[in-house]
């Protein structure tokens, strides 16, 4: 069951951005409701867990430098490093930067704007969930 760690979520959302989630929390109540229209709607919307309108996992994969087109400008990307994987970093070409990106390490982006990536990881399993 993934409601767990997508209340988590939402809820560093809730702090950082509270005008974005109070638009994906409406958003997603609507749609819930039968307010919004939304073609072809999987059975389970009622159920979904999250403001968010999707979830990836990324498992022991490179993700080489990449903006994230589905967003706009101003939207958070809540990243999650997952697993048991002993090191790996965050890359922001943008600004250079280069973050630690340990099990349990939880960073929001502007994924349509900063190009990032993660280029490598030792030991374990590494796992990003998006």
């Amino acid at each position: 069951m993934i409601s767990h760690p997508e209340t988590v979520i939402d809820g560093v959302l809730s702090l950082i951005s509270p005008q974005l989630y109070d638009a994906g929390l409406l958003a997603m109540t609507g749609i819930k409701k039968g307010q919004v229209d939304i073609n072809h709607a999987h059975p389970m919307i009622k159920q979904w867990p999250s403001v968010f309108s999707g979830i990836m996992v990324i498992s022991n994969r490179i993700m080489p430098f990449h903006m994230d087109g589905g967003g706009q400008v101003n939207y958070y990307d809540i990243l999650v490093s997952a697993g048991d994987h002993a090191d790996a970093y965050l890359n922001i070409s943008n600004f250079g930067a280069k973050l630690q990106y340990h099990p349990g390490t939880v960073v929001a982006l502007c994924g349509r704007t900063l190009q990032h990536g993660v280029l490598g990881w030792y030991g374990g399993d590494q796992i990003c969930y998006a």
